[in-house]
């Protein structure tokens, strides 16, 4: 099958293609979704190494800073 064929030969450009299609149009309580990685710097966002993470945030919504939720060794938990 064809797209099974992208996916397999391709999988950056096939695993979130419904985010380049995205609308800021939400109807209803959008969904939320939080997003941590241990040990994973803000100077680490680049186009070229987290594209998909970048994307997300286009299509919904980043924070700038955030309060943590409970005691942790790591910022920001």
């Amino acid at each position: 099958d064809e797209e099974r064929s992208k996916v397999k030969d391709h999988p950056e450009e096939m695993s979130c293609e419904w985010m380049r299609q995205c609308s800021k149009r939400i109807k209803g309580t959008p969904p939320l979704l939080i997003i941590s990685v241990d040990g994973f710097a803000r100077s680490y966002l680049s186009e070229k190494e987290t594209p998909t993470i970048l994307k997300m945030g286009e299509c919904g919504g980043r924070a700038e800073y955030l309060r943590p939720s409970y005691p942790s060794r790591t910022f920001p938990n």
